[in-house]
């Protein structure tokens, strides 16, 4: 399964494999900023398969798999034997994702009219989330709420008919369609679904 993530971390290398051992990993480079596919462990996968959730502290690269947005690995590495540890303040770190954000391959924009159009839909959804959460942050901190960007306390779903909600709403569209917004949202993130507050908006806004 891929995915795509957009954020800090570090290359990683299996130094043993010894039977019998756990698998230890050396650190190849410092945490950085990088974006792109990536591929979910086979434990990760199966969270997706039954639970349709899952919150992973590493990816794998795209080895077995190509992607025309693959995560860029170390030169001269074997990508068989890397992981991309997740970081966030120079601290691992993790980050949930759910079925629906995992790429559909046979989805493919074939023209370069519709790509541009596409994508400026998209960036112009993106800025527009943008500035209702940061508004929603600075809500939250005016009335001494907890505000965790990276573990918003709502499902995806539920972001999604709040946005539906605001004057001039550009929301009015598929589960889908907001899935290419959300993947660019680097700077938030959704906490597990046991940890959703109903009234999660409500509380904040009023």
């Amino acid at each position: 399964m891929l995915v795509y993530y957009s954020g800090n971390g570090a290359w990683c290398r299996a130094s043993s494999r010894e039977q019998g051992t756990e698998t230890i990993y050396h650190q190849l480079t410092a945490p950085h900023f990088l974006s792109g596919v990536f591929v979910l462990s086979d434990a990760a996968q199966r969270d997706i398969k039954y639970k349709k959730y899952t919150e992973v502290t590493y990816l794998l690269p795209c080895h077995n798999q190509t992607h025309v947005d693959a995560a860029i690995t170390p030169t001269g590495e074997d990508v068989s034997e890397l992981i991309f540890q997740l970081y966030k303040s120079n601290v691992v770190t993790e980050k949930v994702y759910s079925e629906d954000d995992v790429l559909n391959l046979t989805t493919r924009v074939d023209t370069k009219s519709e790509i541009s159009t596409v994508g400026k839909k998209t960036h112009s959804r993106l800025n527009e989330l943008n500035k209702h959460l940061e508004a929603l942050e600075k809500a939250a901190n005016l009335k001494g709420i907890a505000f965790d960007k990276r573990k918003l306390q709502c499902s995806k779903k539920e972001l999604l008919k709040w946005l539906q909600t605001k004057p001039g709403s550009h929301f009015n569209i598929a589960s889908a369609t907001f899935n290419d917004t959300w993947k660019l949202a680097k700077d938030y993130g959704l906490c597990s679904p046991s940890s959703t507050k109903p009234n999660f908006f409500t509380e904040i806004q009023g």
